[in-house]
């Protein structure tokens, strides 16, 4: 015997006890559509997916599909979508992805993609990792960080993102305020000073992060633009510091970012200080991998030179032995 219907007061009962906290709405199913060459192995990218509450799904997994076009799939795959992962590989299933990839930005999806280290990026202003499709911790680096951000920060722009550009007279202001703040240094406050001037400066996407990678490391940012690509890479992690008291927390917050680098397979890493005991830019030219500077000199920098442009010029004198 079929069950009764629901009477609109045993609805509208439902609906307050829900309201009251009475009864816990179960959270609603978070869907992402993996698309990928048919050569490519997605499990590892499945698991991490799975472990988010996420149920991954790619275009040959629908359910009742007889009839149906491509086109028809594929709006039906990108639509019931919250997060997109594209993986780009070589020849016509490359052509094939990057279709599936345009579609999504046209519906103003969260993407991610991962670009395995031997193919070319032939994608802009769209997260990307360089990675191969079977490196959980890379991958589910990059999970965590679109998944953490806020929505508007991942969705890709109608027109064309400037690069990054001088911050002018908002760095004096921001500078201002550190003086105050480096009274009481306090890692928070230091944060919100420097969020405020990467966005000044007009990166193409920031994402938050208090605990990455936890057990091997931490980074409070990643943040990516196009004029990073040619000289560090896209992302770059930032980590920030409220003091140095001896060169010893130096040698750890470097080791801890080394992990962290070798474990996403990023390039380069920024470290950022409130105040320090010593000259800690000393104690940081012989790591090859991540830049080492104050607070105040990162926001003075930026007051006349975007934050491309500042990263080029140091990646130069690092490469030359002198910064």
């Amino acid at each position: 015997m079929s069950k009764a219907q629901p009477s609109l007061d045993e609805i509208l009962e439902y609906g307050q006890m829900v309201q009251a906290g009475v009864i816990k709405e179960p959270p609603p199913t978070r869907r992402a559509f993996i698309s990928a060459p048919a050569s490519v192995d997605t499990d590892v990218i499945r698991k991490a997916l799975e472990d988010r509450g996420i149920v991954p799904y790619e275009i040959d997994e629908l359910g009742d599909t007889a009839g149906a076009s491509i086109p028809e799939l594929l709006d039906d795959c990108v639509k019931r979508a919250d997060l997109v992962v594209a993986v780009i590989g070589g020849g016509k299933a490359k052509e094939n992805v990057l279709f599936e990839l345009g579609y999504a930005t046209a519906l103003k999806k969260r993407i991610l993609v991962l670009v395995p280290p031997e193919e070319d990026l032939p994608v802009s202003e769209i997260p990307y990792l360089r990675v191969a499709p079977d490196n959980r911790e890379a991958i589910e680096f990059g999970l965590d960080q679109i998944l953490n951000a806020p929505r508007a920060r991942w969705q890709t722009p109608r027109v064309p993102t400037p690069k990054t550009r001088p911050i002018g007279e908002r760095a004096d202001q921001l500078l201002a305020r550190l003086q105050e703040a480096l009274k009481h240094p306090d890692e928070q406050e230091f944060t919100e000073i420097i969020t405020e001037g990467l966005s000044a400066t007009r990166i193409s996407s920031l994402s938050y992060s208090s605990e990455i990678m936890a057990e091997d490391g931490r980074a409070d940012f990643a943040i990516w633009s196009d004029d990073f690509e040619p000289w560090v890479g896209n992302p770059l992690l930032i980590e920030v510091r409220s003091r140095l008291a001896a060169p010893s927390q130096l040698d750890a917050a470097l080791n801890q970012m080394t992990k962290m680098l070798d474990k996403t397979h990023t390039a380069w890493g920024l470290l950022l200080y409130g105040v320090s005991s010593f000259r800690p830019v000393d104690e940081a030219l012989r790591h090859p991998r991540v830049f080492v500077m104050s607070i105040e000199e990162f926001l003075r920098s930026l007051k006349d030179m975007g934050l491309g442009e500042f990263l080029s010029y140091r990646r130069n004198l690092r490469v030359h032995g002198r910064g």
